[in-house]
């Protein structure tokens, strides 16, 4: 029998799950019925992870199309921008619910480790998932200390 503190519990955690994703979603809603020049561009989901070999980002691209992603690879990051073009209908009379970005989004990914700028990265394209794939520096990483 869950006692009154674990029911409690549980109907907050449900509220802070709801209330995230209104907030998540609220700017989608701005952009699409107040457009500015001024919107920044949202963030799609990133995974980033080592293997013994590469440096692999995958990132959420549902719906985007290929030639509508571009890749800067800079000395201490990668930047992957690109455009959802909307699929909305604006005569639609109401929504019962609005959760998908669209338009122009950028992620910025910090890479902590030396990559082999002379090889050049891969990316595939599976199930709307980006993945960039670079080749890690052979050698030992230099570790500084804190000083």
């Amino acid at each position: 029998m869950n006692s009154f503190k674990d029911e409690i519990s549980k109907d907050i955690k449900q509220m802070e799950d709801e209330m995230e994703k209104v907030f998540r979603h609220l700017s989608t809603f701005r952009n699409y019925f107040f457009p500015s020049p001024l919107n920044k561009p949202w963030h799609p989901y990133t995974d980033v992870y080592e293997t013994k070999d590469d440096l692999v980002i995958k990132i959420e691209l549902a719906g985007i199309k290929k030639e509508n992603i571009k890749i800067f690879l800079g000395e201490n990051r990668i930047i992957i921008r690109g455009e959802r073009q909307e699929t909305l209908q604006k005569n639609k009379i109401s929504y019962r619910q609005m959760e998908i970005n669209y338009g122009v989004f950028e992620s910025v990914i910090p890479i902590a480790i030396p990559i082999d700028k002379k090889k050049p990265f891969k990316t595939a394209v599976k199930d709307g998932i980006l993945e960039v794939r670079m080749k890690k520096a052979k050698g030992k990483r230099k570790i500084k200390p804190v000083k």
